[in-house]
Parts: structure tokens; C-alpha cells; sequence
């Protein structure tokens, strides 16, 4: 690999984001829901700004640059526990039997990010006896798995979702979120006279939780 190629290779290894955890907002006279929605604000904030430091350090000077010798013998990633590797690595344009090229893989780190799955994304090259491969390190944010309600009858299924507006597999897992989906479900009920509703949360409830169940019963 030429001085170039090496100097390309470290420019691009500094595409590192850690996404610093914020500080819980304080409690509003709103209660839960507010203080959850200043967090998750000052989360999005913090994650814009890191997102585009991040690509600011790979700079443009290596634009087009191809940091492998030769083609890629493989593209692969390392962290995920809960989102497959295959639906990870269908995010990004590097792959195998190509050239790695510096601004692809800038790409590819923008488009991870763009997900939102993650706080960190890293990547790094290394040699196999195929040939070069081009690993992405990921760091999963907590995210929604599964969202299931049990019980309803008045009201379908997605209007629901709609209510609550959690996204499995996009929707940030929050157990303030889900208790405050909690509240609004009962409040549609009993604003619709169903006095004797009742909405619990079965799954979701545990910070190490990632379904969330709710359990309707509207008497």
C-alpha cells in the first residue's frame, strides 16, 4: 500500500462518533411525557451536531482515493446484538469484489448513522487470505423490537400505533415513552366512554427490555 493509500487509511480510521450520554431533563409541570420529549430533543441535537463532525474529519482532500491494494474479498461488521448483519451491511455501497474507495466508505458511515441504530460507528481494513476486508464496528443505540397491543376490539391495531407512534426497529426504547403510551391509550378510551378501560404495560417497563406489549382491557 503507497504513502497515499496509508495516509488515506488513517484520515478515514478517525471516522469515530461515541454519541456522550446527555443528562436526563428535569421533570416539567407536564409531567413524564415532556421530560421525556426534552431528552430525546437534546439527544437529536447532540447526535446532529457529532454525525457531522464526524464527517467533517474525513475531510475532502482523499476524495476518491482507494484505500485497498486491490478489490475487497469481504465487507462485514461487528457489535450488533439485536439487528442482523445482513440488514446492517443492505445500509452501505462498499462491497466485496470492489475497490474501497475513501468517500464510499464516508458514505457508508453517513448512511449507518442515518439509521439511527447506533451511537458509534467506526470501521477499520484488515487482511484475510482472501484478500483485504472492510469491517464496520457498530454500537446499537436501545431501539424497539417488537410492539404488540392484546385486547383491543373498539379500535384497530394501527390506529394504536398511531396513538403511541412507536416504530419497531426505529423507534429509540425509552420505558418513560412506553409508560406514557400507557397513559394516552387509556385517556382515548375514556375520552371515547369506555370509563372502565384499563391499559397495562406487559413487556417494556425494564430499561433491558425491547418489546413493548400493551394489555388492553376495555370493559
Amino acid at each position: 500500500m503507497s504513502s497515499l493509500h496509508r495516509l488515506a487509511v488513517a484520515a478515514l480510521a478517525s471516522v469515530v462518533v461515541a454519541l456522550g450520554s446527555q443528562p436526563a431533563a428535569a421533570q416539567s409541570r407536564s409531567g413524564p411525557a415532556a421530560a421525556n420529549q426534552a431528552r430525546q430533543n437534546a439527544e437529536d441535537r447532540a447526535f446532529e451536531r457529532q454525525k457531522k463532525a464526524t464527517i467533517r474529519k474525513a475531510g475532502p482532500g482523499f476524495s476518491g482515493v482507494a484505500v485497498s491494494a486491490e478489490p475487497l474479498a469481504n465487507v462485514t461488521v461487528q457489535g450488533n446484538t439485536t439487528i442482523p448483519a445482513h440488514v446492517i451491511l443492505s445500509q452501505v455501497g462498499s462491497q466485496a469484489g470492489r475497490m474501497a474507495y475513501d468517500q464510499q466508505i464516508k458514505d457508508d458511515v453517513r448512511a449507518l448513522y442515518e439509521t439511527r441504530w447506533f451511537s458509534s460507528v467506526e470501521f477499520f481494513l484488515r487482511d484475510e487470505a482472501a484478500g483485504p476486508a472492510l469491517v464496520f464496528v457498530v454500537r446499537e443505540r436501545p431501539i424497539v423490537r417488537r410492539v404488540e397491543f392484546r385486547g383491543n376490539k373498539k379500535y384497530k391495531t394501527k390506529r394504536l400505533h398511531g396513538e403511541c407512534g412507536l416504530e419497531p426497529n426505529q423507534s429509540a426504547f425509552d420505558v418513560a415513552t412506553n409508560q406514557e403510551c400507557v397513559r394516552r391509550l387509556l385517556k382515548m378510551y375514556r375520552d371515547a366512554g369506555y370509563r372502565e378501560a384499563k391499559v397495562t404495560l406487559v413487556t417494556g417497563g425494564k430499561p433491558t427490555d425491547r418489546d413493548v406489549i400493551f394489555q388492553i382491557y376495555e370493559g
